[in-house]
């Protein structure tokens, strides 16, 4: 008996079998009986074997290549949020304060009472505590500094209420860990 080839294969007449399609390559038809009927994958997309249709990239990967098997991951340090993306330009680097790791979709802000000057960061190791005398939220390139006459002796802190008033007779410089006495 004959049996008809599903959607991602096609098989020549008088043939035994069906075939797939490579990958890269995908129909939808049911019945082929020629391999013109696999249609490259376009730029953007890719497919496996015996694909019945072209499946887009996802966000965080690309494909600039027509008639691949898969989609090509963003780097470290770069995010792309688009779908079927044709090309490693849609991989923007991140700025200074956040990081991404590979096939990141967005750049991950930096935790709050952190800071990172690094643009292209891979990583949240690039996010080093405050130091004393200073605060972050979220995502910021550098801690600001407790104004002079405050202090904060916390590490990695988050608000300007970590930085308290100097005592009288004592004095502090601008982004001070503490406060010193008047001479």
């Amino acid at each position: 008996t004959c049996s008809t080839c599903g959607a991602g294969t096609w098989s020549a007449a008088g043939a035994g079998s069906c075939t797939n399609c490579d990958p890269g390559t995908a129909s939808g038809a049911t019945g082929a009986t020629s391999v013109g009927t696999c249609v490259t994958c376009g730029a953007g997309t890719y497919s496996g074997v015996a694909a019945p249709m072209c499946i887009d990239c996802d966000p965080g990967y690309y494909q600039d290549t027509p008639g691949q098997p898969s989609c090509t991951a963003c780097s470290p340090g770069t995010a792309s949020g688009a779908t079927a993306a044709t090309s490693s330009g849609t991989c923007v680097g991140c700025g200074a304060g956040t990081y991404a790791p590979l096939a990141a979709t967005f750049c991950v802000p930096c935790p709050a009472g952190t800071e990172s000057a690094t643009p292209g960061a891979v990583d949240v190791s690039f996010c080093t505590s405050c130091a004393p005398g200073s605060y972050s939220g979220a995502g910021e390139a550098m801690c600001t500094q407790c104004a002079a006459g405050d202090f904060s002796s916390a590490v990695g802190a988050t608000s300007i209420a970590t930085c308290s008033t100097c005592g009288a007779g004592t004095w502090s410089a601008a982004g001070a860990g503490s406060c010193t006495d008047c001479d």
